[in-house]
């Protein structure tokens, strides 16, 4: 919708909006009153018609602009008159009024006057030529209309200007307003400043160019608080004093009166002030409370301002003067209660706030003192600190003093002992400040606290980090710290450095039986016969477990270190009485020694371990030193280990075959499973080369379970294509560790039933030494694995020592002659004994009995001549792959069993089966 159909707000803009109307009204009229009138003249008709047109046209800009120019004025006239000879100037009477009034509610008097002069003279012009063509004389009517005319006028430029003032007034009203909320919300003095420059500005907008600067202050003592360029308000600038301020600006002020000064009176104005060059005029406000100046409001312009807009400016500097006075006095409030808080904190706060010169001297100290240190603060006062320190924190304490005062500002942390009044020494840790520069302290502040219990948590828990908790013993940590120290200090001697490691034997069978509570006992009295034997020089720790070490730092020969591995060997051979029992240990000791050119800590630690594993390899209760070749056994060990990892899931592990059969028949009853290790680099491994190790590692287990279950898939898939033939049986071996498994049952539940084998087709072999372990125990697994319907057979029967007790009770099928029997049979007279007692002993639990390791005819016709029922060994096959062993089964089936006699077999192999 065009602009001037809508009514404005403003009430000057509304008056002129409506004589807008008015005017476009009677130029409607016209311009109808045109087209209806029958004119000779044609051109004058048409003349007129434009000339409406054009004034219409003038008073939409004119509205748009808010202001009309005076050059057209003088076309304005022609076209009314050509309206008024076209129409007739009576008719036109209204346009000419109309128009007349809508242009002088717009710019000044002169502007007003010289349209009216115009307008007034065309009305007039077109009378006089209306009564010269029309034979009349101009009437009174005619007079008296244009002096009402003239009345009119200056009535409505009176109206138009009481209209603009008015606004003005109700605009200066509401920006005060503005600026009195402002103040009234602003925080601090430099938010009050920047709100009174602001409101300035907004006042004495649209009169040119203006520059506000407001101080604040004393007389002598003005800051520049803000000016139109930025908030300054900085409380280290040089303060102004008003006297320097010239003369014609000066006195007004003092007297507490505004000013309003040309440029040239105000010459000599701060720099400071900021006043831009081409400002003609400078007003200056006092700002005044209760008959002090606070400050002053000041604003350059380029010309006088007016008089509202300098009341309305005086106005604002009493808000601000107001609200100057307040932020002051609330910062002096808020100044005064800080104080206040902070003396009630220096007073009651748990540290000491203590000041002291650059000397030492004591000048102040708040209450705590008594606390912490048990002193009343005036017997400390004027007395050196330093008196009262530590004399071990002495040094340190004066070198950190003496940096704290080189550097002014500077804050350092001292921490020392001093003494208590009681006599006792109290952490101190003080936080100083050196204000010595400042003229309102003028020495060094200190905000000292108690930190002893802290201290002596530092020290316990320092103690538990490096020491263990049982023994009293340095621990690996510390343990290692020392040795890293040693080895630096021996670089730089002849002298080597030694490390023993002890294991105690058998200690797991103590903790077992005697209970964990008599285990703690025991350790710590080995503790104290360690360190008996130990020089105080040297560091006893503990390992953790039934592991110690002890740290020689410097010795000349490894042959002391091994005298002390003696000594100690030898005082732990007296029994300790543990719980009303007498207890001896032994003990296996690794010993090493540094080399020259310097070994690293890990090394010298790993190196005594490895000398520690071979003494337990040999027997335990012994002592070895260790030397490079056991290094390189364990690497090669920790080597084989890892690549045993993945031997099961790269598919190296094999499973070979050794038939068992029948020693009357020959008939072949079943097989045993043995596992073979392909290695990619060493070749087809035996088990003596990888199950000790695979039983250390438990890997062991992993290796077992892959064994059950390729076995039991193995003979399935023999017998099914043989369903008429005799049940062959699949012999297993079970370690310890998968012994002890609690899922033993589930797990070979899962392979027979994954495999479709029957469970008496499975017989499971475990060692004589596994089932004599925990007899009980074993008991229970047997009978579970019994009725699960698996057989069970104790292999290597005679190395151990059985109970016959337990064996009866035992759940078992089969008793195997380990090898080292059978070897000696028909020459060695101990060994056919015991292989007679293990058949009878068999014979009379109805248990059968198989002969392991038969490797030659002499073997053989020995074992049939005393009743053994079964026997495996190279004498009958070697193990056998499966495919190997498949085709040997079916070359069994197709002939007809017949009694194995007593030949000379192959040549004998003393291989492992």
């Amino acid at each position: 919708m065009p602009r001037f159909l809508l009514p404005p707000p403003r009430l000057l803009a509304r008056v002129r909006w409506l004589f807008l109307l008015l005017a476009l009204f009677n130029a409607a009229v016209m311009l109808v009153m045109l087209l209806l009138v029958s004119s000779t003249d044609r051109v004058v008709q048409v003349a007129a018609l434009v000339g409406l047109v054009w004034l219409c046209w003038r008073g939409l800009r004119g509205y748009q602009l808010m202001h009309f120019s005076l050059g057209p004025v003088l076309f304005e006239g022609l076209a009314l008159l050509l309206v008024g000879l076209a129409v007739s100037p009576m008719r036109a009477l209204g346009l000419f009024y109309i128009s007349l009034f809508f242009r002088a509610l717009y710019g000044s008097v002169h502007r007003v006057a010289t349209i009216t002069v115009v307008y007034l003279g065309v009305y007039i012009g077109a009378n006089i030529i209306a009564a010269h063509y029309g034979g009349a004389a101009l009437s009174l009517v005619v007079i008296n209309q244009a002096l009402g005319f003239l009345v009119l006028a200056g009535m409505i430029h009176v109206l138009g200007r009481t209209l603009q003032r008015h606004e003005a007034a109700v605009t200066q009203e509401r920006l005060l307003r503005e600026a009195g909320a402002a103040l009234v919300v602003a925080p601090d003095l430099g938010r009050v400043c920047v709100a009174v420059r602001d409101s300035a500005h907004a006042l004495l907008s649209g009169g040119g160019q203006i520059h506000v600067w407001i101080l604040v202050g004393a007389p002598d003592a003005l800051i520049i608080a803000a000016t139109s360029d930025q908030a300054i308000r900085d409380a280290t600038a040089v303060p102004l004093d008003l006297a320097t301020f010239p003369r014609s600006v000066q006195a007004p002020l003092l007297a507490h009166q505004c000013v309003e000064v040309p440029v040239s009176a105000t010459s000599g104005m701060p720099d400071a002030l900021g006043i831009p060059s081409g400002m003609s005029w400078c007003t200056a406000v006092p700002l005044t409370v209760h008959g002090g100046l606070r400050g002053i409001t000041g604003v350059s312009s380029e010309s006088p301002i007016g008089r509202e807009q300098r009341e309305a400016l005086i106005t604002l500097g009493s808000m601000a003067a107001l609200a100057i006075d307040s932020t002051i006095l609330a910062e002096n409030l808020h100044q005064r209660r800080s104080d206040e808080h902070f003396r009630a904190l220096v007073q009651n706060g748990s540290d000491i706030i203590a000041i002291i010169d650059a000397g030492g001297i004591l000048r102040y100290t708040s209450p705590s003192l008594v606390r912490i240190l048990g002193f009343q603060p005036e017997q400390w006062v004027g007395w050196n600190v330093f008196g009262s320190i530590h004399w071990d924190d002495l040094p340190r304490a004066r070198q950190e003093w003496a940096l704290l005062l080189a550097d002014a500002g500077s804050t350092r942390t001292i921490v020392f002992r001093m003494r208590h009044a009681g006599g006792t020494w109290r952490y101190l840790e003080a936080n100083a400040a050196n204000l010595l520069h400042d003229p309102i302290t003028e020495g060094v502040v200190m905000n000292i606290r108690d930190i002893t219990e802290h201290k002596l948590l530092e020290d316990q828990l320092a103690h538990q980090a490096f020491y263990d908790s049982l023994t009293g013993l340095p621990n690996r940590a510390l343990l290692m710290d020392r040795l890293n120290r040693a080895l630096a200090r021996g670089s730089r001697s002849p002298a080597y450095v030694a490390v023993l490691f002890l294991d105690l034997d058998h200690f797991q069978v103590i903790n077992d039986s005697l209970g964990h509570a008599a285990g703690d006992r025991l350790l710590m009295a080995v503790a104290e016969q360690i360190e008996g034997c130990a020089q105080p020089e040297d560091t006893v720790a503990r390992l953790g477990g039934d592991e110690f070490a002890i740290l020689i730092e410097e010795t000349n020969d490894v042959i002391d270190a091994v005298h002390l591995a003696e000594r100690i060997a030898e005082c732990l051979r007296a029994p300790v009485v543990i719980d009303g029992r007498e207890i001896v240990v032994t003990t296996s000791i690794g010993v090493t020694l540094s080399a020259r050119g310097g070994s690293g800590a890990d090394a010298l630690v790993r190196d005594a371990d490895v000398a520690l594993y071979a003494a337990k390899a040999k027997g335990r209760a012994r002592c070895e030193v260790f030397d490079p070749s056991m290094g390189a056994r364990a690497f090669e060990r920790l080597e084989l280990e890892e690549d045993l990892r993945h031997a099961i899931p790269d598919g190296a592990l094999r499973v070979v075959y050794q038939p068992i059969v029948n020693l009357a028949t020959g008939q072949m009853l079943g097989m045993e499973a043995l596992a073979r290790w392909q290695h990619p680099r060493r070749g087809l491994l035996p088990p003596s080369e990888f199950i000790p190790m695979a039983e250390q590692s438990g890997l062991i287990l992993a290796i077992d379970g892959w064994v059950i279950e390729e076995a039991c898939r193995q003979l399935q898939e023999w017998r099914l294509p043989r369903p008429a033939e005799p049940c062959l049986v699949m012999s297993v071996n079970l370690s310890a560790r998968q012994f002890d498994q609690p899922d033993l049952v589930e797990m070979i539940a899962r392979a027979l039933h994954a495999s479709g084998l029957p469970p008496h087709a499975l017989k499971l072999e475990i060692t004589e030494s596994i089932a004599m372990g925990d007899a009980d125990s074993a008991v229970a697994t047997l009978n579970a694995l019994k009725a699960l319907g698996v057989q069970i057979a104790i292999d290597d029967f005679g190395t151990g020592y059985s109970s016959l007790s337990y064996l009866k009770r035992f759940p078992v099928d089969t008793l195997k002659i380990d090898r080292s029997f059978v070897v000696g049979l028909g020459h060695d007279a101990e060994n056919t004994a015991i292989v007679r007692a293990v058949i009878a002993l068999a014979k009379s639990l109805g248990l059968s009995v198989t002969g392991e390791g038969i490797e030659t005819a002499e073997q053989l016709h020995e074992l049939q001549s005393l009743g053994c029922d079964q026997g495996q060994g190279y004498y009958f096959a070697r193990p056998l792959t499966a495919n190997a062993f498949g085709a040997r089964l079916n070359d069994e089936i197709t002939r007809r069993p017949r009694p194995i006699t007593s030949v000379r077999g192959p040549r004998p192999n003393r291989g492992i089966a």
